[in-house]
């Protein structure tokens, strides 16, 4: 389906419905981790596929190029040089270290700025000489012959201290310079120990040339040097993490920020650290602070959003989500998380505009695709929001694209077809974000097709917390009338005919089960007793919704979907 018909229907859809789809906040935000596991356990092509979807939907991320470029480099493909090569450019530009106004790709290479240093430096032309020795220096910091450049010019000047820190670090990337007349006279006899400069841009080198452990060890020792360096320090630990290792990442941030108690940076990364350590409250606690003292910084607002979308906490994720797009509204993971909020919350008026800012950022994007889906899903039209998430899955072959297949051919009663589309999610990295969900929807289908062995298998594989609630004794109920043990199938049926609902999801689940029991008005009577208690819940309304499409009742469908839409 075009684009232009994409947004057609978004602006057409003058009400859209939140679901109650426990994965929908954090399954489609695009994770760099995901294709960083991959990569470790040697799956480089599904690594390289992820790393080139992601940057499709974050053009300038630099480490997902970094990561790309490993993996390019693992498959002994040549476009790895390419990839680094951006990667570098981007944190380059990332540290506004291109002050003046260039494009490299238009103007001369760094050994024509060398020319042309050389050239004026010859003629005396000091200025002209520093400015062509700087320009190489932002192409290239490791640049001995810009820094030997440098070093001629401020000495001619009678700046001899720092000509003398520019000779040094020239004779460090290049230690036969040493034996130059310049490195003489300025009284350089041996070769100079690394500050912590050379050891960063030696780290910065080494990452984007794919050596990760290298690029640790020069950090560490330019964290030794000054262990209360922000950048430092944050680079340091943020790459340990991502090398799977965390020894003294603690320690490193705490002295840092002893003496930085308001960086920023500082904060994100032991948030990270938190994250790492599965500390939730902690990981809360540190970005909510990096926000009072900040709170425009779009990585901090980014990652508030996120947290409190994994916590399906809508409102909150919106707030901060909100602010992001008003930072930045050119920031798709920001648009498209306000828009999932903006879904959860019933705020249907206000979708279509997040769809249309998406679809200028890239219109190719299969999240485009996906919200349409769930709008579709949300009016009750199942089919057409079948349509539109196999539409996500030929853009993208995203595995939670997968679970919503297979969510919607179960809703459909195409359960072959379900059971095709939950292999295919569970085979996938990163499903074991929804292990718990796709295995309900394997015990959902398998009971449906009388297979009572495979539903008891993977009821094993149930969490804790889901053996204790009301569909797992559906389940056991089912998979006894299976096997014909009718006894403990009347105990079961009985158990559940006298369960009393507390929570809106518990409501939820058991107006399916007595959809399937008794049928509509049994499971109307429910979803209305939830609604006496949880006055105007979205997710009951939209539950309503559903059932009345499942009966093709319209006429109350489209009722329902108005009363939705009268509420604040």
């Amino acid at each position: 389906m075009k684009t232009y018909k994409k947004l057609l229907v978004a602006l057409f859809i003058l009400y859209t419905v939140s679901g109650n789809k426990d994965a929908f906040a954090s399954n489609f935000l695009w994770d760099l981790k995901v294709g960083e596991n991959e990569y470790r356990q040697n799956n480089f092509q599904f690594a390289k596929d992820y790393f080139i979807s992601y940057l499709n939907n974050n053009p300038n991320d630099k480490d997902a190029y970094w990561w790309l470029a490993k993996t390019y480099k693992s498959l002994n493909d040549s476009r790895y040089l390419a990839n680094f090569k951006k990667a570098y450019e981007l944190e380059n530009k990332e540290k506004n270290l291109d002050k003046i106004t260039f494009n490299v790709k238009n103007t001369a290479n760094i050994e024509d700025y060398f020319d042309m240093a050389t050239m004026y430096f010859e003629s005396g032309n000091i200025k002209e000489a520093e400015f062509y020795a700087d320009m190489m220096l932002k192409i290239n910091p490791k640049s001995s012959s810009a820094y030997y450049i440098k070093a001629g010019a401020l000495n001619i000047k009678g700046e001899v201290e720092k000509a003398r820190e520019y000779m040094e670090k020239a004779i460090i990337f290049n230690n036969e310079l040493l034996s130059t007349n310049l490195a003489q006279s300025l009284g350089i006899e041996t070769i100079p120990q690394s500050d912590k400069q050379t050891d960063n841009l030696n780290a910065l080198e080494s990452y984007y040339e794919g050596d990760l452990s290298q690029a640790i060890a020069y950090l560490q020792k330019a964290n030794e040097k000054d262990p209360n360096d922000p950048e430092i320090a944050s680079k340091l630990v943020n790459l340990m993490l991502q090398d799977n290792i965390k020894e003294n990442a603690l320690k490193i941030l705490d002295t840092a920020i002893k003496v930085n108690e308001n960086n920023v940076t500082l904060l994100l990364a032991k948030a990270n650290y938190f994250d790492f350590e599965n500390n939730k409250s902690a990981k809360h606690n540190t970005l909510l602070k990096a926000y009072k003292i900040n709170p425009n910084n779009q990585n901090v607002l980014n990652e508030l959003g996120n947290y409190y979308l994994e916590n399906k906490d809508w409102e909150s994720a919106r707030k901060y989500f909100e602010i992001l797009t008003n930072v930045n509204d050119a920031y798709f993971e920001g648009i498209f998380g306000y828009a999932i909020c903006l879904l959860e919350l019933g705020r249907f008026d206000e979708v279509s505009a997040q769809v249309r800012k998406l679809n200028k950022l890239n219109p190719n994007a299969s999240e485009i695709s996906y919200l349409l889906s769930k709008i579709c899903y949300y009016q009750g039209n199942f089919t057409e929001a079948l349509d539109y998430i196999e539409e996500a899955l030929r853009e993208d072959e995203n595995p939670n694209y997968y679970l919503e297949e297979a969510k919607l051919n179960y809703i459909l009663k195409n359960y072959k077809v379900s059971l095709e589309s939950l292999n295919d999610a569970f085979n996938m990295p990163y499903s074991a974000n929804n292990v718990n969900e796709i295995n309900h929807y394997y015990i959902k289908n398998y009971i449906k097709l009388k297979n009572y062995s495979m539903a008891n298998e993977f009821l094993a594989e149930l969490n804790e917390q889901d053996k204790n609630g009301i569909l797992y004794k559906y389940y056991l109920f089912n998979i006894s009338v299976l096997k014909d043990e009718q006894d403990r199938a009347n105990s079961l049926l009985v158990d559940i005919k006298r369960y009393k609902p507390s929570t809106v999801e518990e409501f939820i689940d058991l107006s399916d089960i007595f959809y399937d029991l008794r049928g509509l008005d049994a499971a109307m009577k429910i979803v209305d007793t939830g609604l006496r208690k949880y006055i105007d819940n979205k997710r009951l309304y939209f539950q309503k919704i559903k059932l009345y499409a499942l009966e093709g009742e319209s006429a109350k469908k489209s009722e329902t979907i108005k009363k939705l839409k009268s509420i604040e």
